[in-house]
């Protein structure tokens, strides 16, 4: 059994919403996990109140994300991520583009080939002043 390096939740998270899928989406989250999202002023619990959420936002054509920088403070459990992405979409390539930062409280849970991953516990966004 291996443990996946938390660095890399980032760019699986990024790939998740590039996908469409808010399925995708939600996967990246543990059930009862707590987002506070960069273009809304509620702060989000569970995949139930998530969902509406990315249906919106992801709803964005060809949305791409681009992990720019990476932070990892280590704790015996939980993992804490910070870092910066870009978030490109437009209907003719990415002519809007939004800068954001990014920290992620990481939750260790089994994938698929048995190997220890990460899920999001606390996910919190906003845009780059």
């Amino acid at each position: 059994m291996a443990m996946v390096d938390p660095r890399t939740f980032p760019r699986k998270w990024g790939a998740a919403i590039a996908s469409g899928s808010v399925k995708n989406a939600l996967s990246m989250y543990s059930s009862n996990a707590v987002l506070v999202p960069t273009y809304s002023s509620e702060i989000l619990q569970g995949h139930k109140q998530m969902a509406p959420y990315f249906r919106e936002f992801m709803g964005r054509p060809n949305m791409q994300v681009a992990i720019t920088k990476v932070v990892l403070r280590k704790s015996a459990a939980t993992p804490v991520v910070s870092g910066f992405y870009t978030i490109t979409w437009g209907n003719a390539g990415p002519n809007e583009k939004a800068s954001a930062r990014f920290t992620y409280a990481l939750e260790p849970f089994r994938n698929g080939q048995g190997n220890v991953d990460w899920r999001a516990l606390t996910h919190h966004s906003s845009v780059v002043p």
